[in-house]
């Protein structure tokens, strides 16, 4: 995975400097990376969702990012390189598929 060693934090997802996982984040460059939540935090946050709920989430996340300059297609791209190395062949198709419906938000 790439590694960002961007200091002000922009991006489709970042990297605390006290952690080795990506920290996910839509809102705005000048939050503190003290303030982030872990990946792990972030996953417990959305495992009780339904796959619809979830959808809507993540939408929600990339049409704000989008709106206020953090997110656009290169970055997703981004993400689907960096997390397809964690996902059964399957997840691949989804997440692609999800990936694609984004970038046409």
């Amino acid at each position: 995975m790439k590694k960002n060693n961007n200091s002000n934090n922009q991006g489709f997802y970042n990297w605390n400097s006290q952690s080795s996982t990506p920290n996910f984040d839509f809102s705005q460059a000048s939050q503190n990376n003290n303030s982030q939540p872990t990946l792990e935090s972030e996953i417990n946050k959305y495992s009780h969702m339904s796959e619809e709920r979830l959808m809507q989430e993540m939408f929600a996340l990339v049409n704000a990012g989008k709106q206020n300059g953090t997110l656009d297609n290169a970055k997703l791209e981004e993400f689907f390189n960096s997390a397809s190395c964690m996902l059964s062949s399957e997840q691949i198709v989804k997440l692609r598929s999800l990936i694609d419906m984004a970038k046409q938000s």
